[in-house]
């Protein structure tokens, strides 16, 4: 859609929008998943007269700070436990008070960990203590500070799948959490039930799994532990479990809101070629971080704050960007760049590989920008991808390496060296959604529009407040020749907003010019004002997609907007 057909679009849904009428939250809002989740009571296990206690060696951990948890949990089991003792059992875990095992009625919770915790495979190496390898869940056990006259038994169970063929079992152990790293928790293993059980005398805020040692030589209870990136793999992250897709979250409303604010050296990212343009006339410089806005509406950049912080790995780009100051690691950093260059049509990749040799794993983002390859490294910085490899010292992952991957959030794959010169065919009919994320007028404006929508009884601000962050349907057809020039058939049904009356909006199509090069669909704007349309094709099987950023500015008024639109080979 032109720059002139979209402006007079907005300004009529600003006049006349229903300002009394509740608007649906954009899919994938907090307010449509908390209205949309069901709520599911946690399983309270029946308690039933405990078994004989099993004899288990008894875990006295060193604790040395508090457990702060900063991954999702799901509670699996609370119940109360009385003098009598009981045995409680959820998805495979057992924990066996014995009678006298408390003096009075006392709650038991167990919650599972959902994500990694503390794992950070990408932590340089050199530490002295064991390497190991997750091979169960996570679990809390609680409330911390609960505490036992008998020794309670906790029997954690392992996946066999994850035990490499032939493994000793002797080197096979639980481990629990200090606080501020993982350590050895030792237990009796039972390779046939692939269980793992200890006695713990308390509850010091204790997350608790099983581990595999690279060694079972010279193994010490309360020893540290550092999680394992050898030739047999590890899966304990995200990438190596093939999961890593489900952080790159392009439609995250923080996400997109960052698309349509972040600048590159003071260049809007939503204006791709002054972009390019910029970096290319800065190659030979520094590199140029990318400007992002902090939870308070500042203007922030990224240098500095790269941590490795247990227990930070694998934030989702959401929490990233609006809690703990935006301080993470590389897996981090790389997710919710590569979230935001893509939510703002840039063909974009995490990548997983090696930083100065290959016992330092390391992520970054490559990013596709006016037909050139760039890496955006931990600190938000973006410089040419080959000078990056060579001044970064970076090392890309061979074909033998477990996690030589690279991913978006159409899904993951081995790394391809020059990935982004896959060729996509955009002619056909593609369906998607447009979405606003900010309006801004000028005085003139405003006070124009202000006027007009009182008198159709209506509040302006309450208008905008329906449109803005409202994922409008969205159609394109489009027909493009082998030089990648051609036209589109854009409509964007504004039927969604109804006016004051409770109409539904009327829209029409329009035919829009485009050019299409390097999987690069930029609709080239017509009449007068700056700014247009723009995306990137990418596959994900036989599923398709574009998706772009929309920037304008005309008579008082600036826009900015994302969109996505798909269709099945």
């Amino acid at each position: 859609m032109s720059v002139r057909s979209i402006a007079a679009c907005l300004l009529t849904i600003a006049l006349v929008a229903g300002c009394g009428a509740t608007a649906t939250p954009a899919p994938g809002s907090p307010v449509a998943a908390a209205t949309g989740a069901p709520t599911v009571a946690p399983t309270t296990p029946a308690q039933v007269t405990p078994a004989p206690t099993p004899a288990a060696p008894l875990l006295e951990p060193v604790v040395d700070a508090p457990t702060v948890i900063d991954v999702p949990t799901t509670v699996v089991s609370e119940t109360t436990v009385t003098p009598a003792g009981a045995e409680i059992a959820a998805e495979g875990v057992s924990l066996v008070v014995p009678a006298g095992g408390v003096a009075a009625e006392t709650p038991i919770v167990i919650a599972r960990l959902g994500e990694p915790f503390g794992m950070n495979v990408f932590a340089p190496a050199g530490s002295t203590d064991p390497s190991a390898l997750a091979i169960g869940k996570s679990y809390d056990f609680g409330p911390s500070g609960t505490t036992f006259d008998r020794p309670a038994i906790v029997t954690l169970p392992y996946d066999p799948a994850n035990v490499p063929p032939g493994t000793d079992p002797s080197r096979i152990t639980a481990a629990y959490w200090t606080g501020t790293h993982w350590a050895v928790a030792g237990g009796t293993v039972d390779p046939t039930s692939h269980t793992v059980t200890v006695g713990m005398a308390s509850f010091p805020g204790a997350v608790l799994t099983t581990i595999i040692l690279a060694t079972a030589a010279g193994i010490l209870i309360n020893q540290g532990i550092k999680w394992y990136y050898g030739a047999d793999g590890v899966k304990s992250d995200a990438i190596s479990e093939k999961n890593a897709p489900k952080w790159i979250t392009p439609d995250d409303p923080s996400v997109r809101t960052q698309a349509g604010s972040a600048n590159v050296g003071g260049i809007p990212l939503s204006d791709p070629t002054k972009v390019a343009d910029h970096l290319k006339q800065n190659a030979d410089k520094k590199p140029v971080p990318v400007t992002l806005t902090d939870p308070d509406g500042a203007p922030t950049t990224l240098v500095g704050k790269y941590s490795q912080a247990p227990g930070k790995g694998w934030q989702k780009p959401g929490d990233y960007l609006t809690k703990g100051g935006m301080s993470g690691d590389c897996t981090d950093v790389t997710n919710a760049i590569v979230s935001i260059f893509r939510a703002a049509g840039y063909p974009a990749k995490g990548v997983f590989g090696y930083v100065v040799d290959k016992e330092s794993p390391h992520a970054w983002a490559e990013v596709l920008i006016g037909g050139k390859p760039y890496i955006v490294d931990e600190e938000g910085k973006i410089q040419p991808l080959d000078q990056a490899m060579a001044d970064l010292k970076l090392i890309r992952p061979g074909p033998d390496d477990p996690r030589a991957f690279m991913w978006d959030e159409t899904g993951q794959a081995p790394y391809t060296a020059e990935w982004w010169n896959e060729e996509i065919d955009a002619n056909g009919s593609w369906a998607g959604t447009f979405t606003i994320t900010d309006i801004q007028m000028d005085e003139a404006m405003r006070a124009q529009a202000e006027k007009a929508a009182e008198g159709e009884g209506c509040d302006l601000t309450d208008a905008l407040k329906q449109l803005v962050g409202k994922a409008i349907p969205m159609t394109m057809d489009i027909s493009v020749d082998k030089s990648g020039k051609g036209s589109a058939i854009v409509f964007i049904d504004y039927s969604v907003i109804k006016d004051a009356k409770g109409k539904p909006l009327s829209s029409k199509p329009s035919e829009e010019n485009v050019t299409y090069v390097g999987n690069r669909l930029t609709l080239v704007p017509s009449g007068s004002g700056s700014g247009g349309m723009s995306g990137s094709a990418s596959r994900s099987g036989n599923v398709l997609t574009i998706r772009g950023t929309t920037s304008v500015a005309e008579s008082g008024l600036t826009l900015t907007g994302v969109w996505s639109v798909s269709r099945t080979e």
